[in-house]
């Protein structure tokens, strides 16, 4: 879209300013309002290989939500010279279930073209140019999925022209992560980019190379130019070190990690009222025919049924990052088990277990089935659990009934990740750490003296050889300090340190096996 256009000048200058009215673009996100997209694919094909399997569609919709909630595998690549101004949004993008006559739809429209491919002047986007005609896009984004000429791997319009030509156009070599996704093109970055811009945002180095071009962001550094390929060393431009890893540069697929602060802010700002995207959040293009709205095509697991075969650890049931899944216990002894991994941004988890109807329990372990916490309130009441300042890895999460509860209806089970520490009052702790019987074994030992200064003594009895693992907490649930000792059987007297703790209350938590010991410690110096 030319500047040159009155009306799309002036139709970007009335976004500029009413941009300019909100929060500043460099003020920490707050909103939490999750934001729907309702999705469609216009895929257009000459040749059968082209006209791209569900499974492709799905891979790109998966790509999309894991980078526009900064839960991609590459986060944990970011430079920690990035990391504070890392940020994910409240964006889900999901494939429409109703098109703008009110007629059921997967989201995917497919269409034989007799052009072999296209060039950026917006044919794709007419029916009778060898297109396919854009649905309403105050309701939808609209992606082409097309051959594009001269290597073009996509193209976008900003925020602000024709409704007509208003969404994104994708080469099928760059879209998704399956069939006719070719390296380095093949993580679903080039849409992840230009839908970027179809959100409002501009090249990282605002598309001048002469260190004076503007990206309308504070919190991104300034650039000379695009970033090529994979770097082999940080980069550096205009006297800063390049964030060639932002989704807005030019880095190959696999390079790309993150959005900043800024960045999703500037992006959130179109759907505030009175913002150029806000019909969206109206849209109908998600409503099922029960009346429901449909939710995030790859993060909402539904399978709720007796036959969950994820009753031990080892077959936990994977969830990927802020999830909602839906479990079963139905027969005495049961456990369901479930499994995600946090991030080095996104570190600090938060679990909810809700829609209950027996008295259920959950309980989080780290990557070696080592205890952290539980969360045991009594009766039906919703549990909640909280981990801040995790260490980044797997962890699982078991759900189970207290001395044997069962319930033929559903239980949901949420995790959230956050750069922010989730807040944690003392009330919220007593009322999780209600003591109820367990089925799980007590480690037999003790720690002295307590209070103590700068050391305790810590006597364990096994039952056999092994490793004995003892952490201390603070009162929010943080680690403060680990300790991995190898043990023998019988009895063992343990030495630890406290280092650098501070005088305060924590919590020790030791662990062999699935034997575990518990106790409140003061350190008084």
């Amino acid at each position: 879209m030319l500047l040159e256009d009155a009306n799309y000048r002036t139709a970007r200058q009335q976004i500029e300013g009413f941009n300019k009215t909100q929060r500043s673009f460099k003020t920490e996100k707050t909103n939490t309002t999750i934001i729907q997209i309702p999705v469609v694919i216009h895929v257009l094909y000459n040749k059968f290989e082209d006209s791209l399997t569900d499974d492709q569609i799905l891979s790109q919709i998966e790509v999309l939500n894991k980078d526009y909630q900064l839960l991609n595998d590459e986060v944990n690549s970011i430079p920690d010279e990035f990391t504070p101004v890392a940020s994910g949004s409240n964006f889900r993008f999901v494939l429409a279930t109703r098109k703008p006559d009110g007629v059921a739809t997967n989201g995917i429209e497919r269409k034989f073209t007799n052009k072999i491919s296209f060039s950026d002047n917006n044919d794709m986007k007419y029916s009778l140019r060898g297109g396919a005609d854009a649905w309403d896009a105050t309701q939808y984004l609209n992606i082409w999925i097309c051959r594009l000429n001269n290597n073009l791997l996509g193209y976008a319009q900003l925020p602000g022209g024709a409704a007509a030509t208003d969404g994104v156009v994708i080469n099928p070599i760059a879209f998704g992560t399956l069939g006719t996704a070719k390296y380095p093109y093949n993580k679903g970055r080039t849409a992840t980019h230009e839908v970027g811009h179809w959100l409002n945002l501009a090249h990282i180095w605002g598309d001048k190379t002469d260190c004076k071009g503007d990206d309308l962001v504070e919190d991104t550094p300034p650039q000379s130019m695009p970033t090529y390929g994979m770097p082999k060393k940080q980069p550096s431009s205009c006297g800063h070190n390049s964030m060639y890893m932002n989704f807005m540069d030019y880095t190959d697929d696999a390079g790309m990690a993150m959005f900043t602060t800024g960045q999703v802010a500037r992006m959130e700002k179109l759907f505030a009222e009175g913002g150029f995207r806000h019909s969206i959040i109206s849209s109908k293009g998600l409503l099922l025919p029960d009346g429901k709205t449909a939710t995030d095509n790859n993060i909402v697991n539904n399978e709720c049924n007796s036959e969950n075969n994820n009753d031990i650890r080892g077959k936990a049931k994977q969830l990927k990052g802020i999830s909602l899944a839906y479990g079963k216990i139905d027969k005495s002894g049961k456990s369901e088990w479930f499994e995600f991994s946090n991030n080095k941004v996104q570190s600090n988890i938060y679990i909810t277990l809700s829609e209950l109807t027996a008295d259920f329990d959950i309980a989080l372990y780290n990557a070696n089935g080592l205890l952290l916490t539980r969360s045991r309130r009594s009766g039906d009441k919703p549990e909640a659990l909280k981990w801040n300042n995790a260490e980044v890895g797997n962890y699982y999460v078991r759900v189970y009934g207290y001395q044997g509860a069962t319930s033929t209806n559903c239980f949901a089970l949420q995790t959230q990740l956050s750069k922010v520490a989730f807040k944690t009052n003392e009330e919220e702790v007593l009322v999780n750490e209600t003591e109820k019987p367990e089925d799980i074994k007590v480690l037999q030992s003790k720690v002295y003296p307590n209070p103590s200064s700068y050391a305790a003594n810590f006597d364990v009895n096994l039952e056999e050889e092994g490793e004995v693992n003892i952490a201390i907490y603070d009162m929010v649930g943080a680690k403060i300090k680990s300790y991995n000792f190898n043990s023998l059987s019988g009895f063992n007297s343990l030495n630890i340190e406290f280092g650098d703790i501070q005088s305060g209350v924590y919590n020790l938590v030791a662990q062999s096996g699935d034997a575990k010991f518990k106790q409140r410690l003061i350190v008084s110096r």
